[in-house]
């Protein structure tokens, strides 16, 4: 799930909660101010403020370890503090858990005035899962007593090491998909009896749709089994056991869409390796390498397979792309961040062709929408990005 721009929580004493938007002047950032301290709790009558509370005791020790929020594209908020989770709904400030959690946060992304969570399971309590709140109601996608598809009669592993937890989660309308392994050490008698956990509990990527749970590809060591997969708009896509990249339609069967032995699009190379599949804007890119280990990203739009960038590409200025890093897709333009001899920059460039844009000195690749990319923390506007050359 794409957001428009990203919510920043400057501080941990929650001084104010600010959403970023283009100015007026000159693609200039701007901020609005959407909550502070002294706001009341929802249905409470004391204020945020007492939510953070001295973190030496022990005892008083609610705050998490970082702030943790989240916005859609109608601009309704989800935000962490003290152990519990809000949500701005149409400007309206809600309550989403009314006590404070027992586990860690792990992600929180909202999606359609939906909230959907993530929480470690701290071993007191074993509530850990994965959660969603929509119409005002909390229900559980995924949890400690949740069997797997296809899974032997084992449970998912919600713990902060390798579980379904620590893994990022996606968010598409009514689905959500998740990745992780399962629990091969808490098992009831009837499923321990069936022999070594090893042989029969199976991890890997799900989809929550529907209300129900399914496997996305198949068991380990089926040539479809992943364990990263990407969606958006119904389209899931995701790297296959084989080495090769398939995409899948909610309730369709995967297609293989390219791989190793494969000619790379516009030119004679074959492909040695292919990953990263991500789902944006209706399409798919992935990067790829041929046998000498020259890497590109690629890009699948309507069934055609076309070469976005790779290592070697003559930028404008005279610069050549030497190494490819990271990549994001927007609407029409793909920015892409590498280097080259003299350092490392971010390139921003139309899908259709053209001239790239340079920007100088970058931080790292974040969110990109198309009109904007967020470096390390600064969000910057294309309108002012500076055309090198």
């Amino acid at each position: 799930m794409r957001t428009p721009l990203r919510i920043l929580l400057p501080a941990l004493a929650l001084g104010s909660l600010a959403v970023p938007g283009l100015g007026r002047a000159n693609g200039e950032v701007t901020f609005t101010k959407v909550l502070d301290t002294d706001d009341r709790i929802p249905g409470e009558a004391e204020a945020f403020g007492r939510l953070y509370v001295d973190g030496s005791d022990p005892a008083r020790r609610l705050v998490w370890a970082e702030p943790h929020v989240a916005m859609d594209d109608s601009g309704n908020i989800a935000f962490g503090a003290g152990r519990r989770l809000f949500a701005i709904l149409d400007g309206r400030l809600e309550s989403v858990t009314s006590d404070p959690m027992s586990g860690d946060l792990g992600q929180i992304q909202m999606e359609g005035g939906r909230v959907t969570w993530s929480m470690h399971d701290l071993g007191r309590t074993r509530e850990g899962g994965i959660f969603r709140w929509e119409e005002r109601t909390t229900i559980e996608i995924a949890g400690r007593h949740t069997p797997v598809p296809d899974g032997g009669g084992c449970v998912f592993w919600t713990k902060l090491d390798h579980g379904i937890t620590s893994q990022p989660f996606g968010v598409d309308r009514d689905a959500v998909v998740f990745s992780g392994t399962v629990d091969d050490e808490n098992l009831l008698p009837e499923v321990a009896a069936l022999g070594p956990p090893t042989q029969r509990c199976a991890g890997g990527s799900f989809v929550w749709w529907k209300g129900a749970i399914h496997r996305i590809g198949g068991v380990r060591p089926d040539p479809l089994y992943t364990t990263r997969a990407s969606i958006e708009g119904g389209l899931l896509a995701f790297d296959g056991y084989d080495g090769a990249i398939y995409r899948q339609k909610l309730g369709k069967a995967p297609r293989r869409l390219i791989g190793p032995g494969d000619r790379i699009p516009g030119g004679c190379r074959i492909l040695a390796r292919v990953g990263g599949a991500t789902v944006a804007f209706g399409r798919i890119t992935f990067w790829g390498s041929d046998e000498a280990g020259r890497k590109g990203v690629y890009l699948w739009d309507g069934g055609t397979v076309s070469t976005l960038v790779e290592e070697g590409t003559d930028l404008r200025g005279g610069r050549t792309l030497v190494r490819l890093d990271q990549w994001r897709l927007g609407p029409d333009r793909v920015a892409v961040q590498g280097a080259d001899g003299e350092g490392r920059f971010t390139y921003v460039a139309p899908l259709e062709g053209g001239s790239y844009q340079v920007v100088p000195h970058a931080a790292g690749l974040g969110e990109f929408n198309g009109s904007q990319i967020l470096l390390g923390n600064e969000w910057a506007p294309l309108s002012v990005i500076r055309s090198d050359g």
